[in-house]
């Protein structure tokens, strides 16, 4: 047995090595998944952490690109403080740390393009403009 691995005792015996090349434990992608899912339908927040920072974001569309789930979102904080000036950013959905929605809720930026050629035609969860709202 390497030096830095540790063998963990019981039913569940596996091998932990301390060299980084195991993949830090993340919560179910699925998971992930409805609780973006919900906060677009529910027009609520959410808190994660990107990068290492705490992060709350207004999430506008959960889309595929090259293979992987990605949002894009306006960051509402980082780090406890606001950003200099509202920006659509994009997170790779599996790069988010912990998910968690919350309590504030949240309206359509006018900087959310929902006709942007980065979005492709495949399968995708957007909000609703206040328009098709309006009509349902």
């Amino acid at each position: 047995m390497h030096k830095k691995c540790l063998r963990r005792r019981g039913a569940d015996a596996t091998l932990l090595c301390m060299t980084g090349s195991n993949p830090a434990p993340t919560a179910a992608p699925t998971a992930s998944n409805a609780t973006i899912i919900e906060a677009i339908v529910r027009m609520r927040c959410v808190a994660a952490t990107y990068n290492r920072a705490p992060v709350v974001l207004a999430p506008h569309i959960l889309y595929t690109r090259n293979g992987a789930l990605h949002i894009d979102a306006i960051t509402v904080t980082r780090d406890g403080l606001p950003p200099r000036e509202p920006k659509m950013g994009t997170f790779k959905l599996d790069g988010l740390g912990p998910i968690d929605l919350t309590d504030q809720a949240f309206t359509v930026s006018p900087i959310y393009d929902p006709a942007a050629a980065r979005y492709g035609d495949g399968p995708r969860f957007e909000v609703q403009l206040d328009d098709r709202r309006a009509a349902a």
